[in-house]
């Protein structure tokens, strides 16, 4: 996700407007003619570092009187808040006020320096989101279906949909933000299917690739590397020391930071909860189905890598001393989310179960030590996403490791977005590449030297089940209703290095939109129909923001897939639908990340509906239950080859990573649907970005 396109341009602007808004002009007059040296000093070194004398007088100036910590904090406040700015970026108070936040963000924070300084998530005007509703649905209706939406629509204006955006108003009015709790609870907390089939997602290693010394475990080496860099992320998120984000200067959310580690999602009858336990000082490794407690803590600090290394050398002596594999407990955890609560309850009646869940659920995160070695990257894929073995899907976060050294991610996300894991991910693969990095593009993990000042180590201890529980019975049942749900998915990987962001950029368009628009274009050509389409949007730019949902499809992304799809028109006239296409999509991100788009709206709308039990025809229509035959997103982690999620019944997931000069996908569908074909789909795609490629890239490079 990106907002560069609500950020101020560079060119000159001609129209001036008022630059303070609603700052306290006051204060401000009242300190210059106190400090006029310091102000015009400031004023001179900002004017040299913006290249723009007006933006650097007046910034320096206000720079100057936010030495105090607390006036700085209300004037960003203040600057924050409002964010009219973002939606008109080209004005010269836009260009100011950028500048100020800028300039009162850049002093040194913690991770939640700036959350009381971020606005909250507005609630859109209801005939705004209507309106845009009514846009997004027409390219995918008849025009008889379209005129039945269009007067459902007005009616439910009219009627239903005041009273719904007044409570949904008064909502509000009581919550950081609105949305949090009921994105939380209707995407994922109420939904009912087990989680490796719905809402958990995956996500693949390095692009670079890893080598070890001659006559070491990979797998143990790898966990060790990762075991150190995920305990020093962490250990910045407990101390505060993570560095705030920032899009393009602006402070983003950080709240989910705080849930990414020992975290679990708890299974409850009708919605499940979120559990977070910050204290918590173990890891869980399982290997052979066995769950092992892993201290990963001395004396309230983390373990030195030789320490870990120490410890993993026991552990895996300590497996090779079981004789026989444990039971796939995990299978459990991959029901129906009603059934596991059921039987979770189960579980938990002796007290053996009761320790060992409790542990599970406490963990930092889990590590699984996969025994088989899958080559291929698809099914390697298949192994971190769709493998039972030495798993809990409740847990936030699963690192699997293959033989060779291999990893993988496996996320129940209902607490973190992907932008927050790939942070992760990306931190402790960057720590690795850094250090260890070789000539021929290898990244070299020496073995850790296995010492330590301490002989009180607490060793990794093997948790029991009660096995004499009936309820263990289920496994087998358990195995195959998984296996049959596993097997019905299609997941293709697809490696295009034609062309990347840099060809893309040179055509001064928006990498993400372009490939958008070739999804479009892929899906029309093999189906000869428009799809639903769903991208993700972040909104952190707001106090505890999450996503919005960007409808990738618009009249003029229809006018495009026409254009390339017939013979007869030229390349002058592909390439302008292009652009407008683009220029569609770029403006609907930008409407999305700012808190105007319109499906998180019509779910708060929706929610009051089904609080307040207020029936509405609007939410019945044909145009409202469409299917979302394309989920897609952008992965955003530059160390890390991606990853990628389920599709909907009878559509794709689409997961890409964009490089600079190739892109790659996680492409999945499901066998069952006569409708959908990765392989198909892969090949389509790849004819789509070759057939743009000859009408565009070639032609502007």
């Amino acid at each position: 996700m990106t907002i560069e396109t609500t950020l101020p341009d560079k060119t000159k602007h001609t129209i001036p407007e008022s630059p303070l808004g609603k700052i306290d002009l006051r204060s401000i007059v009242a300190f210059v003619k106190d400090t006029p040296i310091t102000c015009i000093l400031t004023s001179a070194v900002v004017s040299l570092v913006s290249q723009n004398v007006f933006v650097g007088l007046a910034a320096g100036g206000i720079h100057a009187i936010v030495g105090v910590a607390a006036n700085r904090d209300n004037i960003l406040k203040s600057l924050m808040s409002d964010i009219t700015w973002m939606k008109h970026p080209k004005s010269c108070r836009s260009a100011f006020q950028y500048k100020l936040i800028q300039l009162f963000s850049a002093y040194k924070s913690n991770i939640d320096s700036f959350q009381p300084c971020l606005p909250r998530m507005p609630i859109p005007p209801l005939q705004q989101t209507c309106d845009k509703y009514l846009q997004s649905i027409r390219p995918l209706l008849s025009e008889d279906e379209y005129i039945t939406t269009k007067a459902t629509v007005e009616k439910f204006l009219g009627n239903e949909g005041k009273i719904l955006q007044q409570h949904l108003q008064e909502y509000a009015s009581t919550k950081d933000n609105w949305l949090e709790d009921i994105w939380l609870s209707y995407a994922y907390l109420k939904r009912r299917e087990p989680l490796p089939f719905s809402t958990n997602i995956y996500a693949l290693g390095s692009t670079k690739k890893r080598v070890f010394e001659k006559d070491v475990n990979p797998q143990l080496i790898r966990a060790c590397y990762l075991i150190k860099g995920s305990l020093n992320f962490k250990n910045m998120i407990d101390r505060g020391t993570l560095p705030p984000e920032k899009y393009y200067g602006i402070p983003a959310s950080m709240d989910q930071y705080h849930s990414l580690f020992s975290t679990t999602r708890i299974p409850q009858v009708g919605e499940d909860q979120l559990e977070t336990h910050a204290d918590s000082q173990h890891l869980i490794i399982v290997k052979h189905n066995h769950f092992i407690k892993f201290d990963c803590y001395h004396d309230n600090r983390p373990l030195t890598l030789g320490e870990i290394w120490l410890q993993l050398q026991q552990l895996d002596q300590m497996l090779d001393e079981q004789k026989s594999e444990g039971k796939t407990v995990s299978l459990f955890t991959a029901q129906d989310r009603d059934q596991w609560a059921t039987d979770r309850l189960t579980l938990l009646s002796s007290e053996k179960n009761k320790e060992t869940i409790k542990c599970i659920e406490t963990a930092i995160a889990l590590i699984s030590l996969e025994t088989e070695e899958k080559d291929a990257t698809e099914d390697f894929v298949s192994q971190v996403f769709l493998n039972p073995k030495n798993r809990w899907y409740d847990k936030s976060l699963q690192a699997i490791i293959a033989p060779s050294g291999k990893i993988g991610f496996n996320v129940e996300h209902s607490g973190a977005d992907g932008t927050i894991i790939s942070a992760m991910i990306n931190h402790v693969f960057s720590r690795e590449e850094k250090n260890y990095s070789l000539p021929d593009n290898t990244v070299l993990l020496p073995t850790p030297k296995g010492t330590s000042d301490h002989t009180d180590l607490t060793p990794p201890r093997i948790l029991e089940w009660d096995e004499t529980s009936k309820i263990f019975e289920k496994i087998p049942d358990l195995r195959r209703d998984f296996e049959e749900k596993a097997i019905d998915y299609d997941i293709k990987i697809f490696y295009f290095d034609n062309y990347g962001k840099g060809a893309i950029k040179k055509m001064r368009l928006s990498p993400d939109a372009y490939i958008q628009m070739a999804i479009q274009l892929a899906y029309y050509k093999l189906t000869k129909k428009l799809a639903l389409t769903y991208e993700t949007a972040s909104t952190r730019v707001f106090l505890n923001g999450r996503t919005e949902t960007i409808r990738t499809v618009s009249e003029d992304s229809k006018q495009f897939v026409l254009a390339m799809a017939d013979p007869n028109s030229s390349k002058e006239k592909r390439l302008s639908a292009l652009r407008d296409a683009v220029k569609s999509h770029v403006q609907y991100v930008k409407d999305a990340s700012l808190g105007e788009g319109i499906d998180r709206h019509l779910l708060g709308l929706k929610a009051q509906a089904n609080k307040y039990d207020i029936s509405s025809p609007f939410f019945s229509d044909k145009s409202y239950n469409l299917e979302w035959k394309l989920l897609t997103s952008q992965t955003p982690c530059p160390t890390s080859l991606g990853g990628g999620f389920t599709p909907e019944n009878n559509g794709y997931g689409i997961s890409y990573h964009v490089f600079e000069d190739r892109i790659f996908f996680n492409i999945s569908s499901k066998k069952s649907c006569q409708k959908t074909n990765s392989t198909d789909f892969t090949n389509i795609l790849k004819e789509s970005l070759m057939e743009m490629q000859g009408d565009f890239i070639v032609k502007t490079l």
